[in-house]
């Protein structure tokens, strides 16, 4: 061994390298998580909501979805 080298080292020269990396285990429930979900729900119910609105707007009280012309109300009295 050199001077000032620390470790065993094997046939090759390499050192020996653990088996297993110690790691931390991850949550199961965590609560960001749950924010998150809870958040994305919300904002895809308003947007739903936004959507029905525009198209309760746009789509109801009209039959075939469009007013007559202006020639027809002339000629009806209106």
């Amino acid at each position: 061994m050199r001077a000032g080298s620390t470790g065993a080292r094997t046939k090759g020269g390499a050192l020996p390298q653990a088996a297993k990396i110690p790691t931390m285990e991850a949550p199961s429930n965590h609560p960001n998580h749950r924010r998150m979900t809870l958040l994305l729900l919300e904002a895809l119910g308003a947007g739903l909501i936004f959507v029905g609105i525009i198209w309760w707007t746009m789509f109801s009280g009209r039959k075939g979805g469009e007013l007559p012309p202006e020639e027809d109300k002339d000629e009806k009295g209106h």
